[in-house]
């Protein structure tokens, strides 16, 4: 089994899917390619990046890309229109060099213009193929508990074509290993990335926050600054395949280690005027050891100046949604926030999260990138300098 785990896994190429926010595959790939890992068959699909190379590839993708919130690893792919073909191509997939027996497993199907559209039932079909190849080779199958979480299969079909994933990443990848939980309908670190690199903002520049909830936008700013990889705390599901290796694993967190910067003032300047989110924030910034460049303050933001006097980018996403407050408040709320960037703010970049089409007057002048989904809403990233 080694020796077959060795030869078909680690010794040989995959084709690997970055998944990403529709709309933003483009800074996918980017990243991507500044990691050395966009050969030249990647290429952008809808919702994501697929790209090849080796498990160790996988590894540095997981370790250091901030843009996806999924990895798969593309394991098998063929044509079936009917349950007996389907199953009899599940079975000769060789599901004990991919599969642990310490995972349970979970199947999940999408159906577009499919004969077989029923989705349970293609699942079921899969899970049965899956749990007769693997109880024929390994006694322990089926002991499986769910303490170490869960080992996600993902199923595409399309046109009767059938496409079979193993999830790499576990938990989405926007958990970086420490959370905080009192800020209310919070922005996903792998959005607030997307719209650092809508900025092109770099280490260089300060960043300010000032209505920082759970502080994605900080957390990732101070990630890139002290160059810490934002996967080093996160539970891959990777790491219980039979082909992981330890090893590379340990030597590439080694080499992250070795690139970190120490800083002796801070670059990222983090305010709300709610306390225990701030308290919060300050707690996860210490478990992610990102506090040396993160300064965290409670001030309301309409009685807070620029935190420097050398301009730099000001990141806004304000409050919206019926569960914070009601659309009269939110929108009135968003133009005195405006107001004020407009008022104090001169000289600096600034991107800002417009929720409503009709608030798009109110923001100062600037690019308005293409909407992007958060909460169910389609939000505008208007970015730009306010003069």
């Amino acid at each position: 089994m080694e020796k077959r785990v060795k030869r078909h896994i680690k010794a040989s190429s995959h084709e690997f899917f970055a998944a990403t926010q529709p709309g933003l595959e483009h800074l996918c790939l980017k990243e991507l390619a500044g990691l050395g890992l966009a050969g030249e068959d990647a290429r952008i699909l809808a919702g994501g990046v697929a790209f090849s190379g080796r498990l160790p590839d996988l590894y540095k993708a997981a370790l250091y890309m901030h843009t996806p919130n999924r990895l798969l690893m593309r394991i098998g792919a063929f044509t079936a229109t009917d349950f007996v073909s389907l199953s009899a191509k599940v079975v000769k997939i060789a599901w004990e060099l991919y599969l642990s027996a310490s995972l349970p497993i979970n199947i999940r199907v999408s159906s577009r213009k499919s004969r077989l559209y029923h989705s349970d039932a293609v699942a079921q079909r899969v899970e049965e193929a899956i749990c007769e190849r693997m109880g024929a080779v390994n006694p322990d199958w089926g002991k499986a508990n769910e303490k170490d979480g869960v080992q996600e299969i993902f199923v595409r079909v399309q046109n009767d074509r059938f496409t079979i994933s193993l999830d790499a990443s576990g938990e989405l990848l926007h958990k970086r290993g420490a959370t905080s939980g009192k800020a209310k309908a919070p922005l996903r670190e792998t959005l607030a990335a997307s719209i650092l690199h809508l900025c092109d903002w770099h280490e260089g520049l300060p960043l300010a926050d000032p209505l920082c909830g759970s502080g994605s936008f900080s957390v990732e700013a101070a990630f890139y600054a002290k160059r810490v990889p934002p996967g080093l705390l996160h539970d891959f599901s990777f790491f219980y395949w039979p082909a992981f290796s330890v090893k590379t694993w340990e030597h590439l967190k080694k080499k992250a280690k070795e690139q970190e910067r120490v800083f002796s003032s801070p670059l990222i300047f983090a305010s709300d005027k709610d306390g225990p989110v701030c308290e919060a924030l300050v707690e996860r910034l210490g478990a992610l050891n990102l506090k040396d460049v993160t300064s965290v303050i409670q001030k309301d933001f309409f009685a807070l100046n620029p935190p420097c006097e050398q301009p730099g980018l000001v990141v806004i996403n304000p409050p919206y949604g019926r569960r914070l407050m009601d659309e009269k408040k939110a929108m009135d709320l968003f133009a005195n926030i405006c107001k004020r960037l407009a008022s104090r703010w001169q000289g600096w970049q600034f991107a800002l999260l417009v929720p409503q089409k009709s608030w798009l007057s109110l923001a100062p002048p600037g690019q308005h990138k293409p909407a992007i989904l958060h909460g169910g809403l389609k939000i505008t990233p208007v970015i730009g300098k306010i003069e």
